[in-house]
């Protein structure tokens, strides 16, 4: 788990993602995805462009050696001149791919990804002739004529908020997998086995991250006696409280809530 390639899979329930990408995929009415590290997909509604990429990843097509989205070592430097933290890029002539990358321990390990028509006038012929490139059999250059005629162009506004989404949901997540990845770290340096271990974001506004550490905390809290290991986002650590010090509060399950207190301590 703790070894150089981390998998977001590996640190952040799939299934609660998954849910959240499909409410992000229904309101903005295109498709939106999540790849790993690798380049693979994951999670969201797997884009028609599949056939191509897992051809590219096995570096059987050279017509897409430049595509950035499928090099993660290109993305945190692109940060820098990027737009509310948006990366975009063209796939095909027809079609504009926009995305935010997952960062955990300052690496890039995922990158959630939309895709959007960028004109109605759409030549049938040049993506058959892209198809016979890419080696695509009839039925994937159907279904491939077919998905990008059913993808909306988008307006102006409605492309800014799909941008500013997506970037808030590739925070969130990268904050939710950040915590649990130093949370493991510190528990397998720490070699805890008595204890009780909570990670509580920042981010309890957030429905996804919201039922993840309810979730984390019921679970932990359940299993283990004993002192507390609180997380420290200042020190990116657990910190070490006697349960005498700590005083737990409800937690609501109908809204998701984390409530807590320090008699002694407190962490923001």
């Amino acid at each position: 788990m703790m070894a150089e390639t981390i998998f977001i899979d590996q640190l952040v329930e799939t299934s609660l993602i998954q849910e959240h990408l499909d409410s992000i995929t229904q309101v903005l009415e295109i498709p939106v995805y999540i790849l790993k590290n690798d380049g693979t997909y994951i999670l969201g509604k797997q884009n028609h462009y599949q056939p191509i990429c897992d051809r590219f990843i096995k570096n059987k097509i050279k017509k897409c050696e430049q595509c950035s989205i499928r090099d993660l070592r290109t993305i945190i430097p692109a940060l820098s001149s990027s737009e509310n933290g948006t990366l975009i890029y063209d796939c095909l002539p027809m079609i504009e791919v926009f995305g935010s990358p997952i960062i955990v321990n300052k690496k890039p390990i995922a990158i959630i990804l939309a895709e959007r028509k960028k004109s109605s006038e759409i030549n049938i012929t040049q993506i058959q002739e892209y198809a016979r490139e890419f080696d695509l059999d009839s039925k994937n250059t159907n279904a491939l004529i077919e998905s990008i005629l059913m993808l909306p162009i988008l307006s102006t506004e409605k492309i800014n908020s799909a941008k500013k989404l997506i970037a808030v949901t590739a925070n969130a997540i990268s904050q939710l997998a950040d915590k649990e990845f130093f949370l493991r770290r510190s528990i397998e340096q720490m070699k805890i086995t008595n204890d009780i271990a909570v990670a509580i974001s920042r981010y309890k506004d957030i429905g996804l991250i919201i039922q993840f550490v309810v979730d984390r905390v019921v679970e932990l809290t359940e299993a283990n006696t004993g002192n507390l290991f609180l997380w420290d986002e200042t020190k990116r650590a657990l910190v070490t409280y006697k349960k005498k010090d700590f005083v737990y509060t409800e937690i609501s399950e109908g809204k998701g809530i984390v409530n807590r207190a320090l008699n002694k301590h407190r962490i923001e």
